[in-house]
């Protein structure tokens, strides 16, 4: 499950019921300390569809070394005379 990442309105990022707790008791950024509020709060969709696309990508990645891989392994006790 992705998390859901939030900007402050000094252009901080962050995971949102880190930052919506932060924000609620403290009304400020935890990184500069400029004032900010729960209105001021928007979602990061471009950290959001980076973070889709590596996800992707990895997935990807994954599968081709998984394939790659029992490949690989048929292929050496084919060859060895194990298999």
């Amino acid at each position: 499950m992705m998390k859901t990442f939030m900007l402050t309105s000094c252009g901080q990022s962050f995971e949102y019921s880190s930052i919506y707790q932060w924000v609620k008791r403290n009304y400020n950024c935890p990184v500069c300390k400029k004032q900010c509020n729960l209105n001021n709060l928007v979602e990061n969709f471009g950290l959001k569809s980076l973070l889709e696309k590596e996800k992707k990508r990895l997935k990807e990645k994954y599968e081709e070394e998984k394939a790659w891989g029992s490949n690989f392994d048929r292929n050496v006790k084919i060859r060895s005379g194990f298999g």
